[in-house]
C-alpha cells in the first residue's frame, strides 16, 4: 500500500512539474496532479507508522452515508455537541442527524447542550447547477443528441422547496427532542450562503472535518404537472471512486493532517462570520432556537 501511495504521490508531483506527463494524466482521466499528490501524501503520512490505522492517526475514509451516522452518533456521546455543516439542501445532514436526535430526546440521563450551524445554498440567484437541460444544436461536430444546460427559475424553485422542507423537518426533530427531554439546550441556525453545491463539509465537535464532493446526475423529474430534464447534484452515494467523505482529525499525530483540519474549520468559521451580516435579498426561514 505504501509503495502504491508513494508512486501516486510521485506521479502527482511530477505531473505538476513536467507538462507532458500532466497532459497525459488528464487525457487518461486521472485526477489533477496536485490533488492526487495531496491525498496520496496525506494517507502515506498516516500509514507510515506500521502500528497505526487510518482512523487512529486522523485520516477518515467514509464510503457511505451510514458511516457518517456512526460518527455523528459518537459525537452525541459528549455532553456538549457541536455540528457545523456547509452544503446544498441539508439532505445529507438530516440523514445523519435523525437517529442521533431521536435517541437524544429519549435519553433523559444527561443534561446536554447541542449547537447546530448550517450554511446552505441560496437559490434565488442564477446558477449553473442545478440547471435545466435543453436540446443543443448539432454544430461543430457535436453529437446529434447533445444538450445545453442553462439556469432555470423553475428548477431552482423545485430545489428551494426541497431545502425549505428539510428546514421544517429539522425543526420538527429538534422540537420532538426537546419535548421528550426538556433539559436539552439546543441552538440551531440556518444561514443562506453564496457557496454553490460543489461540496459538503462537516465539522464535528471541533474534532473532525469531513469533506465530500457532490456528484452530478442527468435526471428527469416531474414538476408542476410536467416532465423536467435537469442537471442535479446528488448527495447519498460516492461522487466517484467509492469514497463518500474524506476527513481529517484535530488530534492527529501528523502535523499536515492537523493543518488540513484547521484549514477547513477556519474556512467554515470565516463563512459563518460573514453570513452574520451579509445575506441574500430574501432569506429562507430556518430553525433558530435555544
Amino acid at each position: 500500500m505504501k509503495s502504491s501511495l508513494a508512486v501516486a504521490a510521485a506521479l502527482g508531483v511530477a505531473a505538476e512539474v513536467v507538462d507532458p506527463l500532466g497532459d497525459f494524466l488528464k487525457r487518461s482521466n486521472f485526477l489533477g496532479g496536485s490533488f492526487v499528490a495531496l491525498v496520496a501524501l496525506i494517507i502515506f503520512d498516516a500509514v507510515s507508522d506500521p502500528g497505526a490505522t487510518l482512523d487512529d492517526d486522523g485520516v477518515y475514509l467514509l464510503s457511505e452515508v451510514e458511516e457518517l451516522r456512526d460518527y455523528i452518533q459518537h459525537a452525541f456521546e459528549s455532553k456538549e455537541v457541536r455540528i457545523d455543516f456547509s452544503g446544498f439542501t441539508m439532505e445529507t445532514l438530516l440523514m445523519a442527524l435523525r437517529p442521533a436526535l431521536t435517541s437524544l430526546g429519549e435519553n433523559r440521563a444527561k443534561n446536554r447542550v447541542l449547537r447546530i450551524r448550517v450554511a446552505v445554498a441560496h437559490l434565488d440567484a442564477p446558477m449553473n447547477l442545478p440547471s435545466r437541460l435543453v436540446p443543443g444544436t448539432n454544430t461543430n461536430g457535436s453529437p446529434a443528441q447533445s444538450q445545453r444546460f442553462e439556469d432555470s427559475p423553475v428548477v431552482r424553485e423545485r430545489v428551494k422547496g426541497i431545502k425549505e422542507g428539510n428546514a421544517r423537518w429539522l425543526r420538527q426533530l429538534i422540537d420532538r427532542a426537546q419535548q421528550t427531554n426538556p433539559q436539552l439546550r439546543i441552538q440551531c441556525e440556518i444561514r443562506e450562503s453564496p457557496v454553490g453545491p460543489a461540496f459538503k463539509l462537516f465539522v464535528i465537535n471541533d474534532e473532525i472535518a469531513l469533506l465530500g464532493l457532490y456528484g452530478i446526475d442527468d435526471v428527469e423529474v416531474f414538476h408542476g404537472g410536467g416532465q423536467l430534464r435537469m442537471l442535479d447534484p446528488y448527495a447519498f452515494r460516492p461522487a466517484g471512486g467509492g469514497l463518500y467523505l474524506l476527513g481529517w482529525g484535530r488530534r492527529s499525530r501528523s502535523k499536515s493532517i492537523r493543518k488540513i483540519f484547521e484549514h477547513y474549520s477556519e474556512w467554515f468559521e470565516s463563512l459563518w462570520g460573514i453570513l452574520e451580516y451579509v445575506s441574500p435579498t430574501s432569506r429562507t426561514p430556518g430553525p433558530a432556537s435555544e
